[in-house]
């Protein structure tokens, strides 16, 4: 098992379509078939409380960008 917090996060928040440029998929698993466990964009302030668990022995992080 994993677990994981977000102490600070500051990723490319909404932008006026209401859509996230950037931001992070984080998967119980350790491939992007795995299930989702959440998507990230935004502040730190938004993630202070951001804490999960894996059900496996991996997790997936990515981070996908507009850039």
């Amino acid at each position: 098992l994993f677990k994981i917090s977000f102490k600070r996060l500051d990723i490319e928040g909404d932008d006026e379509s209401n859509d996230c440029p950037d931001y992070l998929k984080v998967f119980d698993g350790d491939s992007s078939d795995s299930p989702l466990l959440t998507t990230l964009c935004g502040s730190d302030s938004e993630a202070k409380s951001v804490r999960l668990r894996s059900s496996r022995n991996a997790l997936l992080i990515q981070f996908f960008t507009d850039y």
